[in-house]
């Protein structure tokens, strides 16, 4: 401005300059009407505030047509009256301040409004006033969003952490917290590495999948840990990237505990595997029916037809011999059909361990006795028993077909002149220890990995008559006793099979 005047010396001079101070009067005008923010001047003169000028976008917000300079500032702030009263306030303390406040309309409606009191020396104030409502009404509604989300994220069943680029928790639910508790016996905090939330044992499962996110794939997994007990659990692990300009800037995790599905699919499985198993023994049967059946049968029936043509003229042996061979077809015909039986009620489910108190000694001796009358053959088992208990209680049931099965292979498999021996042994803690040693055919390595398997029979005992279901029948009668079995075995040496189990 001092320019403008500085070298006037002639009334041309002091024209152009004239001119040129309007000009730059109505560009500031210009400029100051075009505010796209409500503002007022005001002025303090002979103690009354007097609005000086305003903008166009004040105009809009009083809402008057007639021209509001030289008003007081009573005059021009009727309805808002907090700004009213921070306009004196300014003048009076000469400050310069911002404030929010609001304006309930006639219909109801709320507006709210940023102002901010400019004073300047030595009596003006310059008043912005802008219209936030659109801003506020958008912050309460991403707060309510929020907040919904957030009762919708703590209250979800599901685990949900937010890991940030460096392994830190930036966010998580109540139920991760609980199920971090639960597995990995640790307290979540925001900020905590996600490196010191994971054991040593687990980690790994976890950082590499953490890590396969990070650039930029979403991974999924079902994992089999350990928690801080040993317990052994499954864990369901999704990690997905969360981006920022395409770029990965946080990895969110949900973990899901899905060990009782875990333990329902194994069931289901095991129970297809054992149907699947009680196809097989059933499809076995019918080819045992048709095989093993028939030599028993036509024995019976060629010696019932001797006895019916001949029995006149045989003397007492000759006669003992033929009824002893239709007695060991029967026994052989009973013992297969109590197997099968046994077997069908095993898979399903109705063969379960039953306890009853009986004297061991001579029920070994009895079954020993059975043995030697259904095979015919010279009293070949050595019994020896030691035990400080007049009785025991355990399943006899169980126990009847653990011995007459391992009795039976033993004399069968084994030459007549060789004895088998038949140990028994309970010690002070209740612990039954069985043990059958033979010097038969053996058993091959091979046939050794399947001995357990239903109609499973050696290479090397074609020509001896059994069904396979002895062994199967032992195992099985082993597992419901809570005991374990050893089996060793040479071919052509002998067999030695040792069992034990506790009783009461």
């Amino acid at each position: 401005m001092q320019d403008i005047f500085k070298n006037l010396d002639s009334i041309d001079h002091y024209k152009a300059a004239l001119s040129i101070l309007l000009k730059e009067n109505e560009k500031l005008k210009a400029q100051y009407n075009n505010i796209p923010i409500s503002t007022f001047t005001f002025e303090k003169k002979n103690g009354q505030i007097i609005l000086i000028q305003y903008n166009n976008e004040a105009c809009k917000l009083c809402e008057k047509d007639q021209d509001l300079r030289g008003k007081t500032v009573d005059d021009v702030f009727v309805e808002l009256k907090e700004v009213n009263k921070n306009v004196k306030r300014s003048f009076a303390e000469k400050l310069s301040f911002s404030e929010q406040t609001s304006w309930i309309q006639k219909d109801g409606d709320i507006l709210y409004f940023s102002v901010n009191y400019v004073f300047i020396l030595p009596q003006t104030v310059m008043l912005h006033i802008e219209d936030i409502t659109e801003r506020i009404k958008n912050q309460r509604q991403l707060k309510d969003s929020e907040a919904r989300f957030r009762a919708i994220f703590e209250s979800n069943l599901l685990s949900f952490a937010l890991i940030s680029k460096t392994g830190c928790l930036q966010d998580f639910n109540l139920k991760a917290a609980e199920n971090i508790k639960l597995i990995f016996n640790k307290t979540l905090k925001i900020g905590t590495s996600i490196y010191d939330i994971f054991d040593q044992k687990n980690s790994q499962n976890f950082i590499d999948l953490y890590k396969k996110s990070l650039i930029g794939e979403i991974v999924f997994a079902e994992k089999e840990i350990e928690d801080f007990s040993g317990n052994k659990i499954w864990l369901e692990l999704n990690f997905s990237p969360t981006f920022f300009n395409n770029e990965v800037n946080a990895v969110f995790l949900n973990i899901l505990d899905i060990t009782k599905h875990k333990m329902a699919e194994q069931k289901n499985k095991e129970a297809l595997e054992k149907e699947n198993e009680f196809g097989k023994l059933k499809s076995n049967f019918i080819s045992i029916v048709s095989h093993e059946f028939r030599t028993p049968l036509a024995g019976i029936y060629s010696n019932t037809q001797l006895i019916e043509k001949y029995s006149g003229r045989w003397d007492k042996e000759k006669k003992k011999l033929v009824f002893q061979r239709i007695f060991n077809a029967i026994q052989y015909l009973n013992q297969m059909l109590d197997g099968v039986s046994l077997l069908g009620r095993d898979y399903s489910g109705k063969f379960t361990f039953n306890s009853q108190a009986f004297e061991l000694e001579s029920f070994c001796l009895q079954i020993i006795d059975e043995i030697h009358i259904s095979i015919g053959k010279a009293a070949r088992i050595n019994f020896t028993y030691l035990s400080g208990f007049s009785t025991i209680t355990t399943d006899k049931v169980l126990l009847r077909h653990i011995i007459s099965n391992l009795l039976s292979n033993a004399v069968k498999y084994s030459p007549q002149t060789k004895t088998v021996d038949f140990d028994i042994v309970c010690t002070e803690d209740k612990i039954l220890k069985m043990k059958v040693l033979d010097s038969g055919i053996g058993i091959s390595k091979h046939d050794l990995k399947h001995i357990f398997e239903p109609f499973h029979r050696g290479e090397n005992v074609e020509s001896i008559q059994g069904t396979g279901l002895g062994m199967s029948i032992v195992k099985r009668c082993v597992s419901l006793l809570d005991g374990k079995i050893e089996i060793n075995s040479e071919l052509y040496k002998g067999t030695s099979i040792e069992i034990e189990f506790s009783f009461q």
